[in-house]
Parts: C-alpha cells; sequence; structure tokens
C-alpha cells in the first residue's frame, strides 16, 4: 500500500519552480550581458574607436577677447535693435539680446568667460587706484610674474604680499571689498575670499 505524503508533494514541488526560476534568471542576466567592445580598454576605461570623431564647427572653442577688447566692448555704446520688417534683426531683439553674428559688442561678450568680465571702472578711475596703490609704501610681490585676470594668487602671496586698498580709493564702488598685490608696474585687485584676480592694471 502507498502512502500519500501532501507535505513531501508540496515541497518538491516548490523545489522545481525555484530551480526553474533560478535557470530563467541566469539566462535573462546571460542575455543582458553585452559583448566587450574590441576598442574598450577595461584597465583604463579608455575607449579606442580607432577613428578621430568628427567635432561640429559650433563645438570649436572661440578665442577670448583681450582685457582691451572686453572693456571697448563693455563701454560701448548699445546700438538699438534693428528688428521688424527690414530690419536687421530678430523681432522683438533688444541691444543685449542682438543675436553675435549681427552684434558685434555683443560677440565679444559671448566670447568672454564670466570671470573675466570687467570691473566697470573708467579709465578715470583705473589711473587713481593706480598712483595711490604704487605711491603706497607696500613692497612689490617677489613672486606675480605669472599673473593675469582669472589666475588664483599663490598662496604665499596671498599670505604676506596682499594688502588693503588705499582709503584714498574707497568711494570707487566696485573695488570695494578688494585687495591688492603689484609688482614694479602693474596692479593686480583680487577678491580676498578665493585668491582670484579680477582685474589687472598696468602701467
Amino acid at each position: 500500500m502507498t502512502c500519500y505524503h501532501p507535505h513531501a508533494s508540496l515541497a518538491a514541488t516548490l523545489a522545481a519552480g525555484a530551480s526553474l526560476v533560478l535557470l530563467a534568471c541566469a539566462a535573462q542576466a546571460a542575455d543582458a550581458v553585452a559583448p566587450i567592445d574590441p576598442g574598450f580598454d577595461p584597465t583604463t576605461g579608455q575607449i579606442n574607436r580607432g577613428f578621430d570623431p568628427k567635432v561640429p564647427t559650433s563645438a570649436v572653442p572661440s578665442e577670448i577677447p583681450s582685457p582691451a577688447e572686453a572693456r571697448a566692448a563693455f563701454f560701448a555704446p548699445e546700438s538699438p535693435a534693428s528688428a521688424g520688417v527690414g530690419g536687421t534683426g530678430p523681432i522683438g531683439a533688444s541691444p543685449q539680446t542682438m543675436p553675435a553674428n549681427i552684434s558685434k559688442r555683443n560677440d565679444t561678450l559671448d566670447r568672454l568667460p564670466i570671470m573675466a568680465w570687467p570691473l566697470g571702472l573708467s579709465d578715470q578711475q583705473r589711473q587713481r587706484i593706480y598712483q595711490a596703490i604704487m605711491a603706497d609704501m607696500s613692497a612689490p610681490a617677489t613672486d606675480a610674474g605669472n599673473l593675469a585676470r582669472t589666475s588664483e594668487l599663490p598662496a604665499q602671496v596671498a599670505l604676506n604680499e596682499t594688502y588693503n586698498l588705499p582709503s584714498s580709493v574707497g568711494d570707487i564702488a566696485p573695488v570695494r571689498g578688494l585687495k591688492y598685490v603689484k609688482t614694479k608696474d602693474k596692479v593686480f585687485l583680487i577678491v580676498p575670499t578665493n585668491r582670484i584676480v579680477v582685474d589687472e592694471i598696468p602701467d
């Protein structure tokens, strides 16, 4: 006489079902693994496609304007937009939104990094700042030969050769809160919190 054990039959059914599920998952995982690109180097992560991808013309970086060009564009008068029927610009364009291919001023400013934008100092204000700093008794910096706008001041120069602006130029709003470093013939205006050169005033 054969004894029927429902619990044993249930266990066998569950075990068989689990095995099928595991096999299905393993097969799915194997299918999901894509073949390795023959140009891919897994040790470095570098992909060598065997050719140089063509770079779109619009992605080629434009030449950054010089400080003199940037100041000239910054202070250039904004010509009224020539929009509408028969105009040269798009309808509704303002002097600030005129496309760069129409406005030389906007083209220059568009190619200028934000950190390199002029402080808005007039020539007279720049001359006042230069003369006041050169008349100051502070010594010229010893390691400032490679400084330029947007440069980061070396730590040693920031600690020992950076000075507060003279009080005689305290009425010039754009330079309030800045410090300076000077050489024999240049003045560099510095943001003290990040040691970035924001303007350079030559002789």
